[in-house]
């Protein structure tokens, strides 16, 4: 079970703190909206999963990892997420390989986030590898 909790600040400003734990985050109608916030939860719950996976793999450490999130929304409101899209940023010396199948595991089965989003929304990725756009298999 996860539990979060908002209080209202005045205005559109809420602050929110999660399972408990004394680090708030605010969520507002500006940089912190709430699909802002959406997008972050998936690029943060499968980096999160690349992350372990490539360590579980003994994978060489990237010297630099990134995900940039894209979510394309409705013209009309509600504005709903039409397309979410996801760009794996790696440089350094990590096999490749293994970033691949780090990502395909971690999108196909273990990050709840996107797993939970893509019944209602199409979810794509691509992967920069030192500053090359590679394959998917």
């Amino acid at each position: 079970m996860k539990k979060v909790n908002l209080l209202w600040n005045g205005d559109m400003t809420f602050t929110g703190t999660a399972d408990g734990q004394d680090t708030p985050f605010m969520i507002n109608n500006k940089g912190n909206s709430p699909k802002n916030m959406l997008l972050y939860a998936v690029a943060g719950c499968s980096s999160l999963d690349v992350v372990y996976i490539l360590e579980k793999m003994k994978a060489e450490k990237p010297e630099k990892f990134e995900v940039n999130v894209i979510g394309m929304l409705e013209e009309e409101t509600p504005k709903r997420f039409t397309e979410i899209s996801l760009e794996y940023v790696f440089e350094g010396k990590t096999d490749i390989s293994k970033i691949k199948r780090a990502i395909s595991m971690s999108l196909e089965k273990y990050c709840g986030v996107s797993l939970t989003l893509e019944k209602a929304v199409p979810i794509n990725y691509t992967i920069k590898y030192n500053g090359m756009i590679i394959e998917k298999d």
